[in-house]
């Protein structure tokens, strides 16, 4: 049988491996869900259910979240891949959409649902790299005052 200590220690190490894994997961999820909206957009036929977003969401705010609260902790979370990747490829797979729709007069329909996940990762974005702003300049503030 395994001690407490080295339970927690095992426990604490998964847990900031978990970064990685949630990184994949959402990758995973953002181009199997981005895949839907191409799918649908050459062929209405296939409908996107929407419960998937109240699926996707929390996901990506899980994994936002947890970057902040080890930022916010103080602890060294080592980040190997941006978490802004996803937000790019929504816009730009949007901005490819647009595009098509127009040179093709409207032949393929653009999806209204995609400009409502934009706007999210475009929040949760926004949301997080104000809070790193914050985060940064609360301790350049301490550091100034020590």
């Amino acid at each position: 049988m395994a001690d407490n200590g080295s339970l927690f220690t095992s426990i604490k190490q998964s847990l900031k491996n978990s970064n990685e894994w949630l990184f994949w997961l959402c990758l995973i999820w953002t181009a199997t869900f981005m895949m839907m909206f191409y799918v649908n957009f050459f062929n209405p036929e296939y409908k996107i259910n929407p419960v998937i977003h109240y699926a996707y969401w929390p996901l990506i705010i899980a994994y936002t979240a947890h970057k902040e609260t080890y930022r916010w902790t103080g602890s060294k979370l080592v980040i190997a891949r941006p978490g802004e990747l996803m937000v790019y490829m929504w816009w730009v797979n949007a901005l490819i959409m647009y595009v098509v729709e127009f040179l093709t007069r409207s032949r393929f329909a653009f999806n209204g649902e995609l400009n409502l996940v934009c706007e999210f990762v475009a929040i949760i974005f926004f949301g997080n790299t104000t809070s790193k702003l914050l985060y940064e300049h609360r301790n350049e503030k301490n550091e100034r005052q020590v």
